[in-house]
C-alpha cells in the first residue's frame, strides 16, 4: 500500500461494523480489547490532525449513561435491553454484530470467569450458530 492507504479488508473498524456475512477468522486475534474496531485510521489520518479537540464537557459527560463495568453485562443484556440502553450511541449497532465482537475480545483477554455467561448467552440463542461465540468457549475451555 502507499502512505495513507488502508486496506479495508484488514481494517478491524470494517471488520467489526460494516462486513456483513462471515468475518475473516485471520483477523479475530487482532481484536484484543477492541469491540468496535481500533480507530487507528482516525489517529493517523493527515486530516484528522487539523481538527480542534472538543472542550465541550456536557458533551463528553454523556458518554457515562453508556458506561459498561463489564462485558458480562452485556452478555446478559437481552437484545431489547440492548438496543435501549445504546440506542443514542455509538454502540447503537445491530446486536448481534456487537455481540461476535465482545466473544472476541472475551477470548483475546482470556477472561475464563465469563465461561459460563458465555455458555448460557450461546444456549439462550443456540438457533444463530455465532461462529464467534463458540470461538470463545472453545478458547476458555482450553485455558481450564
Amino acid at each position: 500500500l502507499e502512505p495513507h492507504q488502508l486496506n479495508q479488508k484488514q481494517c478491524l473498524a470494517y471488520q467489526a461494523n460494516a462486513k456483513k456475512g462471515e468475518r475473516d477468522r485471520t483477523l479475530w486475534s487482532c481484536f484484543g480489547e477492541s469491540i468496535l474496531g481500533c480507530d487507528l485510521c482516525q489517529e493517523v489520518c493527515p486530516w484528522n490532525a487539523k481538527t480542534p479537540k472538543t472542550r465541550q464537557k456536557e458533551w463528553l459527560n454523556t458518554f457515562d449513561k453508556y458506561a459498561i463495568n463489564d462485558l458480562r453485562d452485556l452478555l446478559q443484556m437481552t437484545e431489547t435491553d440492548f438496543k435501549e440502553r445504546f440506542k443514542d450511541s455509538v454502540f447503537s449497532r445491530p446486536y448481534l454484530d456487537v455481540m461476535r465482537n465482545v466473544f472476541l475480545v472475551i477470548a483475546f483477554q482470556k477472561r475464563v470467569d465469563l465461561l459460563r455467561a458465555v455458555e448460557v448467552w450461546g444456549e439462550r440463542h443456540r438457533n444463530l450458530d455465532v461462529a464467534e461465540c463458540i470461538y470463545c468457549i472453545e478458547n476458555l475451555r482450553k485455558l481450564l
